[in-house]
């Protein structure tokens, strides 16, 4: 008998997969939504209390002393994110507020479908250290999604070791953010000089 979960018809001989009703929805779907879902999960232990790290993560000049740009974060449920980078600012709208355990902003919508979510998880370990989670996901546009996602699997675990060695070696000091620029080398040749 003919259910939703099953193939529409018999499988051709030599056939691994036939289409199916799930299939078909998916296509339908993906027609209708031309961006792929992502998402990225570090972990990286820090030596910090869980107070610590929040402050890192949820105010200006702590996000500073790790991220890129210079940042101001708005701490509140519905605040606002902004990182400004040469050229242009980064915005997002703090979605959780539950200090000093979860934080989550996340990017408006594009037109493209692109939308980015930033949640993270702070957890204190014995002996004054906190296991520190970040979950990146969202959406990206069809026609790169896969050059990028692969960008974020590389730069997210860069940023969350920048957080630990922040907390690490310089936790409640100023940053001064300086962005420089010049021409794009290739990473073997930059990494050999």
């Amino acid at each position: 008998a003919w259910s939703p979960s099953t193939t529409t018809g018999p499988r051709r001989p030599g056939a691994e997969v036939a289409w199916s009703w799930p299939a078909i929805c998916e296509w339908w779907r993906r027609r209708r939504d031309p961006a792929q879902s992502i998402e990225v999960v570090v972990e990286q232990l820090a030596e910090a209390t869980p107070e610590q790290a929040w402050e890192a993560i949820t105010t200006g000049a702590g996000m500073d002393g790790w991220f890129m740009g210079t940042s101001e974060i708005e701490p509140r449920l519905g605040g606002a994110v902004r990182t400004q980078l040469p050229g242009f600012t980064m915005e997002s709208t703090i979605t959780t507020w539950e200090p000093p355990h979860r934080f989550v902003n996340t990017s408006p919508q594009e037109p493209d479908g692109r939308l980015m979510a930033f949640e993270f998880q702070i957890e204190g370990r014995a002996g004054g250290t906190t296991l520190l989670r970040l979950v990146h996901s969202g959406f990206l546009p069809d026609d790169i999604w896969a050059d990028e996602f692969d960008a974020l699997k590389k730069g997210d675990p860069a940023y969350v070791f920048k957080l630990a060695e922040y907390l690490r070696h310089f936790r409640g000091r100023i940053a001064v953010p300086v962005s420089a620029w010049g021409a794009q080398v290739e990473p073997d040749r930059a990494w050999a000089a």
